[in-house]
């Protein structure tokens, strides 16, 4: 049945408006836009005092409320989308972590089978990363010519390249302050099964008394409430452990000589600042930095990766091959890229989800 929405203000395609009514038709899609003086005949619902706006699309998430898109079953899955509704967002993307082929397939068939069941945020399709993955998918768009691809790079790489010396001064305080000469971050992950938490902060402060490194601690802000008080306080103990209370760990990436982290996105990204990482028992398909499995190696695997010419190598690959942009102008790629295919082909009417026509077919 159509109904009207009444609120104080909404934000419509091209302008806002100050009170009036939406029409939300049989459907469930937006109608007519009626200004406050001509109110419809029908049902209205008054969100008086409130404002409408649109949904808003999460391109690139890895997990929510201690679920992860790499490990978690349908279940946890649907629990991400009800909580991401439940704050905004209508429609999102699952994002992979570099992982094997097997995985990554078990993965896309587990959305296949559920296809279209999510209650919550809408689930648009999967992001996985960077041009690693850009020839399969021009393959796929040769095959099936209902769709193109196009390597523009990663947004955040932009604000990288605004900021690679934001941070400098500060930086430099630190170390001065500390008396220290490497900035170390660790940032691990938050899910329960994967995160080096419970058992990281011996082995951290036997780093900064052997080493002459200061140890900003970054963590997850869905972090368990217990690990993050027990990090918090390990900090106000120890002299050259800092605690970060920041959402964003983008700016300590770039602070920092070297990151220790566990199974985390963040690798990534601090890879592609060509800076070392040393991991925790990371689980990864292929391992491009130094990996640990016992918390003593943390002192050894540091001094390694400040000299070890290999690494340097396989960073450069992941730069190449997962995102070589850091010229500044990635959204201004997908921008245009999409304005030149509109112009080329008009607005779809009608969208194909080609990854998963493999399963659905």
């Amino acid at each position: 049945m159509t109904y009207y929405i009444h609120a104080d203000k909404f934000f419509l395609e091209n302008r806002t408006e100050n009170g009036g009514y939406l029409e939300v038709q049989d459907n469930g899609k937006f109608g007519f836009f009626y200004p406050e003086s001509k109110k419809p005949e029908g049902k209205i619902v008054d969100y008086k005092g409130k404002w409408v706006v649109p949904g808003l699309v999460d391109t690139h998430i890895h997990g929510s409320l201690r679920e992860d898109v790499m490990k978690s079953d349908w279940e946890g899955i649907n629990k991400i989308s009800n909580g991401l509704l439940s704050a905004g967002v209508t429609s999102w993307l699952p994002t992979t972590i570099t992982a094997g082929s097997d995985t990554l397939t078990r993965i896309c068939k587990m959305f296949a089978d559920h296809k279209g069941q999510e209650t919550g945020a809408k689930i648009q399709g999967i992001h996985f990363e960077g041009p690693f993955f850009t020839e399969g998918f021009r393959k796929l768009a040769a095959i099936h010519r209902d769709f193109e691809v196009l390597e523009t790079g990663w947004p955040r790489q932009d604000w990288v390249k605004a900021n690679l010396h934001t941070f400098d001064e500060e930086r430099k305080r630190l170390l001065e302050k500390s008396g220290r000469k490497h900035l170390v971050l660790y940032a691990p992950t938050f899910s329960p099964s994967l995160t080096s938490l419970p058992i990281m902060k011996d082995a951290l402060v036997e780093l900064t008394r052997k080493r002459d490194v200061l140890v900003l601690v970054k963590l997850h802000p869905l972090t368990r409430q217990e690990w993050v008080d027990e990090y918090r306080q390990l900090a106000g103990e120890h002299e050259y452990i800092l605690w970060v209370d920041d959402f964003s760990v983008a700016k300590y990436q770039l602070m920092a000589d070297v990151m220790i982290s566990d199974t985390s996105s963040t690798i990534y990204e601090f890879l592609l600042k060509d800076k070392p990482v040393i991991t925790y028992r990371a689980s990864a398909g292929k391992i491009y930095w130094k990996n640990i499995e016992n918390t003593d190696e943390l002192c050894t695997a540091f001094d390694e990766v400040l000299q070890d010419g290999e690494g340097t190598r396989l960073r450069q690959w992941v730069i190449d091959n997962y995102d070589p942009y850091l010229d500044g102008k990635v959204a201004h790629r997908m921008l245009e890229g999409a304005r030149d295919y509109i112009r080329r082909h008009g607005v779809p009417r009608k969208r194909q989800l080609n990854l998963w026509r493999k399963y659905t077919s």
